[in-house]
């Protein structure tokens, strides 16, 4: 792959995961809201180290064109992270944010940027995403996108 992209958008920077940005993902990947709306994440990656590997994973996709990991920031916060991974095959999108930084449209306008990217250098690629059918946060990120949802019920998983 070319060099990173970096994004921007009215607030916000997105800029390749790093090492550097574990603390802050690791604390994201850890917050009540992460656990309950990713529980995967927080059963795979609940330790630093876990973390770190999964920062460095990216590196590799991204290498070979199999995966992109932003970290949005704002000034000197990081404010969250998006995600797609399986590309071409099953490109598949996903996000979280710090606590801190939740209901405030940073991450609707960082996923709207990241999606357009995506469109740009992926254009006949399909993109999903699995989102539990009462997160209303994310489908309303999600609303009026191209984005395939698949529904999760959180009873039936």
């Amino acid at each position: 792959m070319n060099d990173f992209c970096i994004l921007t958008t009215p607030r916000c920077i997105l800029t390749q995961a790093s090492l550097e940005d574990a603390d802050a993902f690791y604390e994201i990947i850890n917050s009540d809201d992460c656990h309950m709306n990713m529980p995967e994440f927080y059963s795979a990656f609940h330790r630093k180290e876990d973390v770190k590997r999964f920062i460095q994973v990216f590196f590799k996709y991204w290498k070979h064109g199999n995966g992109i990991l932003w970290t949005i920031r704002n000034h000197s916060n990081v404010i969250g992270f998006i995600g797609i991974m399986d590309i071409p095959d099953n490109a598949t999108l996903f996000y979280a944010a710090h606590p801190q930084f939740r209901n405030k449209g940073y991450m609707k306008e960082s996923v709207i940027s990241c999606l357009k990217y995506f469109r740009e250098k992926f254009a006949d690629v399909p993109i999903r995403t699995v989102v539990f059918e009462d997160n209303m946060p994310s489908l309303k990120i999600l609303a009026n996108t191209t984005v395939k949802i698949d529904l999760r019920n959180r009873n039936n998983p």
